[in-house]
C-alpha cells in the first residue's frame, strides 16, 4: 500500500509542476547610488544646515540604496581653525544623520578639502569611517585603498568605482605622472573584472570636471565660468590623458565644483563618446546652467541618483531638487538639450548633449 501511495505521488507531482508553470526567474540585481557634494554652507555653525540634513534623509529613505558616493568641497573654509571647526561640524553631521543607519560612504576631496593641513586632517578622518568593502588587488599587487581617500577603487554590488585625486592646486589633477600610471593598472583590473562577469560596469567619480556647464555670474556677457576644470587633460583622446581613458574605459564620468547639474554625454568627431553626469551642489551657491543666452536657466540645490542594471550594465540617472523640508525629481525633459559647442569664443571639439537614459521619472 505505501509503494502504492509513493507511486501514485510521483505521477502527481510532475503534473502539479506543469499546472504551475517553472519557477520564476529570480529578479535581477540593480545598485542605486547616490551622489552628493560641495555642502559649502557650514562656517560659522555648530551642526550641518537644514538642507544638508534633509538630503542625507532623503537618501536614507532609498530602500533600495546600495552606497553613496561624496564628490568633495564637504566643508568651505580652506585654512587655520575655522576650517578643522567646520571639518568637525561635517564628520559630526555625517555619523549622526547618515551613517548612523549603516549605509556606506565613499568620498573623493574636493578643491576645499586640499590644503596640505585640511588634507591630512580629512584623510585621517574618512580612514575612521572607511566602509568595509571590497578592495581588490592590481596586477603589481598592491590594494586598490591604497591611496585611499584620494586615488582609490572599490568593487560594491557588481559596480566598479575609480575615484580621482583630481584637486590639487589651481584645478590640477594631482600627480599626473604616478597617478595615470596607477590608472593604467586600475582600468586594466576593470575590464579584467567585466570579463569575468564580476563588474557590469565602471563609473569613474571625482570633484573637478573635464568642461565646465556653468553661466558666469562676474559678468553680465553670456560666458562659460571655469573656474575649476581639469584644462591639461582634455582636448586629446590618446591614453596618455585623463580624457582618453575615460572615453575608452568608463561606462560614467561623475564630478561636482560646477554646482551645476547635468546628466548628457559628450560626442566626439572621431565617433567616441563619453557618457557624463554633473551633480548639483548639495549645500548652497547653486549657479546657472551655462546656455549661450543672456538669460541662463537657473540652478539648483539637491543630489543625484544612478540606478545600474545588474544584468545588463545599463545606466539610468536622476537629479533630485531639493529645499531644507523635502526633495522631488527634476524632470530631465526641462535640462537643456544640448550645451553650446562655442565655448568663450573657441569651438570645442565635442558636442555635449543630454542624455537620453536620464531619468524623466523617480527610479
Amino acid at each position: 500500500m505505501q509503494l502504492r501511495r509513493s507511486f501514485l505521488l510521483s505521477l502527481l507531482i510532475p503534473i502539479a509542476t506543469l499546472a504551475l508553470g517553472p519557477a520564476p526567474a529570480p529578479t535581477p540585481k540593480k545598485s542605486v547610488i547616490a551622489a552628493i557634494g560641495d555642502f559649502n554652507k557650514s562656517k560659522g555653525r555648530s551642526t550641518l544646515p537644514p538642507i544638508v540634513i534633509n538630503i542625507f534623509k532623503s537618501i536614507r529613505e532609498i530602500s533600495s540604496l546600495s552606497y553613496t558616493l561624496g564628490l568633495g568641497d564637504f566643508y568651505e573654509t580652506l585654512y587655520g581653525a575655522d576650517a578643522e571647526a567646520e571639518a568637525k561640524v561635517f564628520f559630526n553631521g555625517l555619523a549622526q544623520h547618515y551613517l548612523a543607519g549603516g549605509h556606506k560612504f565613499f568620498p573623493t576631496l574636493g578643491n576645499h578639502d586640499t590644503p596640505s593641513r585640511l588634507r591630512e586632517h580629512a584623510t585621517a578622518k574618512w580612514k575612521q569611517v572607511k566602509s568595509d568593502s571590497v578592495f581588490p588587488l592590481l596586477s603589481d599587487g598592491s590594494r586598490c585603498d591604497l591611496h585611499y581617500p584620494k586615488m582609490y577603487c572599490f568593487l560594491e554590488e557588481g559596480v566598479f568605482n575609480i575615484s580621482l585625486d583630481d584637486s590639487c592646486d589651481s584645478y590640477r589633477i594631482c600627480n599626473w605622472t604616478e597617478q595615470s600610471s596607477w590608472l593604467k593598472k586600475v582600468f586594466a583590473l576593470s575590464e579584467e573584472l567585466k570579463r569575468n562577469g564580476d563588474s557590469v560596469a565602471t563609473i569613474v567619480f571625482g570633484h573637478v570636471p573635464l568642461y565646465s556647464n556653468a553661466q558666469d555670474p562676474r559678468t553680465s556677457d553670456s560666458k562659460l565660468y571655469e573656474n575649476g576644470h581639469l584644462s591639461t587633460q582634455r582636448g586629446h583622446l590618446d591614453l596618455e590623458s585623463l580624457e582618453g581613458m575615460l572615453v575608452r574605459y568608463s561606462d560614467l564620468f561623475i564630478t561636482a565644483h560646477t554646482h551645476v547639474p547635468y546628466p548628457g554625454y559628450m560626442d566626439y568627431q572621431d565617433g567616441h563618446r563619453l557618457r557624463t553626469l554633473s551633480i548639483p551642489c548639495s549645500g548652497s551657491h547653486p549657479r546657472d546652467f551655462y546656455t549661450g543666452s543672456r538669460n541662463p536657466m537657473k540652478g539648483f540645490p539637491g543630489y543625484a541618483l544612478i540606478e545600474v542594471d545588474g544584468t545588463s550594465g545599463e545606466i539610468r540617472t536622476e537629479i533630485k531638487e531639493c529645499d531644507s523640508s523635502s526633495c522631488a525629481t527634476f524632470n530631465k525633459e526641462n535640462f537643456p538639450s544640448n550645451l553650446p559647442t562655442n565655448v568663450n569664443g573657441v569651438d570645442r571639439y565635442i558636442d555635449t548633449r543630454l542624455d537620453p537614459k536620464g531619468a524623466s521619472k523617480a527610479l
